[in-house]
């Protein structure tokens, strides 16, 4: 009876240190996942606030050569191959969850401003972390 009291308190010893052998090593590949996931979403959200800041920076500049900001988008991209100048971009970018990019110029008492945003990877309105709508503005 005690011999087998022994065997059962060795046996329940190696399997609480092979849980605990290999919580050790499955905790770092858990924290290294979610650590990978969570840059990888970061990495989204910082592309698109450049493409946000980019795109914004040719409508300003098609603004100040031409006094009005572009009705849509597309007019900054040359037409039919033409050469890239000033104001123009070869292509507009898409979000980073594949997505276009949403623009719209308002007018209201003579002046016009313009709003460019993306609603994130949730492409909705509102929400938290990679589904965070992000935009740029001329106000």
């Amino acid at each position: 009876m005690l011999k087998a009291l022994k065997n059962k308190a060795v046996f329940v010893l190696v399997i609480a240190l092979l849980f605990l052998s290999g919580s050790y090593w499955i905790l770092p590949i858990v924290y290294q996942l979610t650590t990978h996931f969570d840059g990888e979403s970061k990495a989204k959200q910082v592309k698109a606030k450049a493409d946000l800041n980019l795109i914004s920076k040719y409508v300003a500049i098609y603004e100040k050569l031409n006094g009005v900001y572009p009705r849509d988008l597309e007019v900054l991209v040359p037409a039919n191959g033409g050469s890239v100048n000033e104001w123009s971009i070869n292509k507009i970018p898409i979000d980073p969850w594949g997505n276009p990019y949403n623009y719209i110029v308002k007018i209201e008492n003579g002046n016009e401003t313009f709003r460019l945003w993306t609603y994130g990877s949730d492409q909705k309105k509102g929400g938290i972390g990679e589904g965070e709508d992000l935009q740029e503005t001329s106000e």
